[in-house]
Order: C-alpha cells, then sequence, then structure tokens
C-alpha cells in the first residue's frame, strides 16, 4: 500500500488489498488455482474470501499523515482483486444506517470509476452493477451514469496513480457520479467496498479491478 499527497493539503490515498498472486498477462486472473496453499492462523483460512477491509486501510493511512501536517482527503484509489473479496452484503447492511446519521448540510458529489481489462466487458452491464450499488447503500446514496470516457476528469486525484504498474492493462469502463450527506475516509471506504461488492456479485470476475473515489469537497 502507499500514499499519494497532492500539493500540501490534499490527499489521494492508494490501497492493494491483500498479496498479489501470479497474474495470466492475457487474462489478468490469477495464472494458477486461487487456493493454491491455505495458510490457517488462529483458525483463520487467509486465502479464503472475506469482505475487504477499505476503511482500516484508509483510515491508517490518514491518521498517520495527519499527524505530520494538515491534509484534506480529496480522493481514494484501490487495486481491488475479486478473487479475494467474498460476499460483503451482510457488512454493507450493518453500516448502512450510520451514513444516514450525517448532517445533511455537509453533502458532497462523488465521482467513482471502475478500471479492469477490457476482456472483463464491464460497460454493457452498467445498469446492472448500479442497480446492486443502490441495494448495498439501503438506500442512502444516490448514483448515476456517467459516460466512462478515457480522458474524463476525476476532481481531487493527483495523477500519476499510486500503483501504476499493479494495474497496467487496465482501462476505464464505468463512472458513476454519486450523492451522499458527507464526505470523509468512512464515505470513501463505505463507496469503495459497495462498488467492489457490486461488481463481484453482478459479473463473477475474479481478476484485478482498480476502483477511485474522489470528491471536489
Amino acid at each position: 500500500m502507499g500514499t499519494k499527497v497532492r500539493g500540501c493539503h490534499h490527499l489521494t490515498l492508494h490501497a492493494d488489498f491483500g498479496p498479489q498472486p501470479l497474474m495470466d498477462s492475457a487474462t489478468g486472473f490469477p495464472s494458477g488455482p486461487l487456493t493454491p496453499k491455505r495458510l490457517p492462523v488462529n483458525g483463520l483460512d487467509l486465502l479464503s474470501p472475506q469482505a475487504l477491509v477499505a476503511l482500516p486501510v484508509i483510515t491508517v493511512l490518514s491518521d498517520a499523515l495527519r499527524r505530520v501536517g494538515t491534509v484534506r482527503l480529496t480522493g481514494t484509489h484501490a487495486l481491488v482483486p475479486l478473487h479475494r473479496a467474498g460476499d460483503a452484503r451482510i457488512e454493507l447492511a450493518e453500516v448502512a444506517d450510520w451514513f444516514a446519521l450525517a448532517d445533511p448540510s455537509g453533502a458532497a458529489s462523488l465521482t467513482v470509476t471502475v478500471s479492469a481489462l477490457p476482456s472483463a466487458n464491464l460497460t454493457p452491464r452498467a445498469a446492472e452493477i448500479r442497480e446492486s450499488a443502490l441495494e448495498r447503500t439501503h438506500p442512502h446514496m444516490t448514483v448515476e451514469p456517467l459516460k466512462p470516457a478515457v480522458g474524463m476528469m476525476t476532481p481531487g486525484l493527483a495523477r500519476p496513480l499510486a500503483g501504476e504498474v499493479q494495474a497496467e492493462g487496465l482501462r476505464r469502463a464505468l463512472a458513476f457520479r454519486c450523492y451522499v450527506r458527507e464526505w470523509s475516509t468512512d464515505v470513501a471506504a463505505w463507496t469503495t467496498e459497495v462498488f467492489a461488492d457490486s461488481i463481484r456479485a453482478v459479473t463473477g470476475l475474479s481478476g484485478l479491478i482498480l476502483i477511485t473515489v474522489s470528491s471536489e469537497v
């Protein structure tokens, strides 16, 4: 994982979730079995599918940077291994009402983009993914589709993004405008998890995708 700082007051966070397997360059999927060797630790199977841990990662990174200066979160990007992501519907349902408690005077507009290998063919399934995302927000987020133009502006994201080597070959396939009650590290992580789980459920993909969440706030 790493960080990307934009200027001295803007913060973009980058995270890779989980150890990365050897990837087939033609498909972007793991080149061998998804779980070639299991590593139980204290009774836990570290290679079994599980909910992503976006919030702890983003919180630790932003808290660490706040210790050395004043920062303002403007965007996050996460390289998500869908082959490691389990069904997160229960976890998302449990936290959804927390976001309804935010003061609506702090409402924010977010830009969410998803990049994947062209072979994933995500664009035709944008409507299904949007509906799945709405279901997972219960319904504390508004989601509208955007045309995922390759050169579209993503306010709040510093360029170049960290992790571009790992994301080589991924192309922008989806973009959405989301409206939420506030912009925070919690919301950035929640949004990442919502779209990762929606794409997993709708498409069954098992390769890597890059999800960015950013705000002009």
